[in-house]
């Protein structure tokens, strides 16, 4: 270091260095700050710049005040800078957090910025996979790959860590611990694509009219996590008709939320075991309707901490024995409850459906309909001793080709110190495939 440089003050030091390191490219203030504390390049080799923390802070300040220094422009420039290279939206966060970048910075740049990442991923999936093999000019292998590429940019399209955020009005950051879980889908079914695109997920009242076997459950999980993450509510209620129905949700809801949120599950005995702290956490309550209705004339206050109704069945409108109570029973609690308050029928078939949705909601509700979304078919698989499937079909000209039609029982490898043999497929296990032996 020259001897008229060593004079200068420290302060006009390093705001000289950031001035040239900033004119070169956009730097977040982590990124200034490490590049202006590393040793100045000399003729006698790295000198370190003798200045205190006050002249590195007066210099950041400095070029906030100026507009050299923005981690807003940096986050919008750098994104858009990695999307050009094909750079995806997780990738990019990491990169900008490992720099220093506020969250809300990160998030407010991911909403401003026009790319559209499964626009981006198509091409970089294209880019890899069919410049290379349309070189080879094989029919068959750009065959295969059209194929693929169409079944990318469907799973894409239909992606939950992109629709999800999008249909809840969430940020993405908000979804990122669910949406990296195994809990969460990777894609979304058309049941759910339809309670989010009807604005279900954002608060909107709704009749939701879904067939069996189309997602209903992971629906309501959807429905509650976006209640829970918004902060409408710490608290949801699922009424469902009958108690074997709801020990089912009980169950799906633990493995859903784990320990995160408290399942309740009320008893049906007509007595005050209704009583719940509500300062814990999130709860989810399961009741059902005669249980509520007899809470409410006992303790009308208790609707007060509920911010979330979800009715399912709640075709049991048209059921001549329970039909009346709840109806009765939707009446109370729409009349106890202000309009903040989401309310939310699921039924697989409601003949009036669009005057329930008045009677109830007047202009504040929505109806969620689609006469396509069908029920998943199931096959069904019979064994022999010798292994062999048959699949029962109604129409017996079909042949499902990619079925495998034989069971072979493997012994998997040990894990670790694992001692307990572990065998593919569980014969045991009913979930996915029913097996019965002659």
């Amino acid at each position: 270091m020259s001897e008229s440089t060593s004079r200068r003050p420290a302060y006009a030091r390093l705001l000289d260095r950031a001035v040239r390191i900033l004119a070169v490219r956009d730097h977040s203030e982590q990124e200034l700050r490490r590049k202006l504390s590393a040793p100045v390049m000399s003729k006698n080799g790295p000198e370190e710049i003798d200045a205190s923390a006050e002249d590195y802070d007066r210099v950041i300040a400095w070029c906030y005040e100026h507009h050299y220094l923005d981690d807003e422009r940096f986050a919008s420039r750098f994104l858009a800078s990695r999307g050009r290279k094909g750079y995806g939206p997780a990738r990019i966060r990491q990169e900008l957090n490992q720099k220093g970048v506020a969250r809300e910075s990160i998030e407010k740049a991911m909403r401003e910025c026009d790319t559209d990442w499964c626009e981006l991923a198509k091409e970089q999936a294209i880019r890899k996979y069919r410049t290379a093999i349309y070189k080879n000019n094989d029919p068959m292998e750009i065959y295969y790959v059209d194929i693929l590429l169409a079944v990318i940019t469907i799973a894409l399209s239909k992606a939950a860590w992109k629709l999800i955020p999008q249909y809840s009005k969430l940020e993405p950051g908000q979804w990122e611990e669910y949406l990296k879980s195994s809990k969460s889908p990777k894609m979304l079914w058309p049941a759910q694509q339809l309670i989010g695109k009807k604005n279900v997920l954002s608060g909107e009242n709704a009749i939701v009219q879904l067939p069996t076997g189309v997602g209903k459950t992971k629906s309501i999980e959807l429905i509650i996590r976006s209640s829970f993450l918004s902060n409408r509510t710490a608290t949801a209620i699922i009424v469902a008709p009958l108690r074997a129905l709801c020990n089912e949700i009980a169950s799906d809801m633990t493995s859903a939320f784990g320990e995160s949120v408290l399942i309740n599950q009320f008893s049906d005995i007509l007595e005050n075991d209704f009583f719940v702290d509500f300062t814990l956490k999130a709860t989810i309550l399961i009741c059902t309707p005669e249980k509520l209705s007899y809470i409410i004339h006992h303790q009308v206050e208790f609707l007060d901490e509920i911010g979330l109704y979800i009715f399912d069945e709640s075709h049991m409108f048209d059921d001549g024995r329970r039909g009346t109570a709840y109806e009765l029973l939707i009446s109370e609690i729409r009349k106890h409850i202000n309009t903040e308050k989401q309310i939310v029928l699921l039924s697989a078939v409601l003949s009036n459906a669009e005057q329930i949705k008045q009677w109830l909601f007047n202009e504040n509700g929505t109806l969620a309909s689609d006469p396509a979304i069908k029920t998943t078919p199931k096959s069904i698989g019979f064994s022999s001793q010798t292994r062999d499937i048959h699949y029962y079909s109604e129409d017996p000209e079909r042949e499902d080709f990619y079925v495998p039609r034989s069971i072979e029982v493997n012994l998997l490898k040990k894990l670790g110190k694992e001692r307990k043999k572990r065998y593919f497929p569980k014969l045991t296990d009913p979930k996915d495939i029913a097996i019965y032996y002659d």
